[in-house]
């Protein structure tokens, strides 16, 4: 998998986990100098994208770690 957004730069990208589930995790750069991260989950018949971001710098490894927790996937 690999996220073809537009206007920003990806600076890094790792394997994580979204909702128990393997997932990709992209950071990267705006035109503008913003900072985000986005998870990609792909499942049976759908992709989701979670991103948080904003600012001059990556949000806190806590308030990461807690968006990031927060996605739950009902069966």
């Amino acid at each position: 998998m690999s996220l073809g957004a537009g206007a920003w730069k990806v600076k890094n990208q790792r394997s994580a986990v979204l909702a128990g589930k393997p997932c990709l995790e992209i950071e990267g750069e705006t035109a503008n100098g913003k900072h985000m991260v986005t998870r990609m989950l792909h499942t049976k018949d759908r992709v989701y994208l979670l991103t948080v971001g904003g600012g001059d710098s990556l949000p806190a490894t806590h308030v990461l770690k807690r968006f990031f927790s927060s996605f739950r996937l009902e069966a």
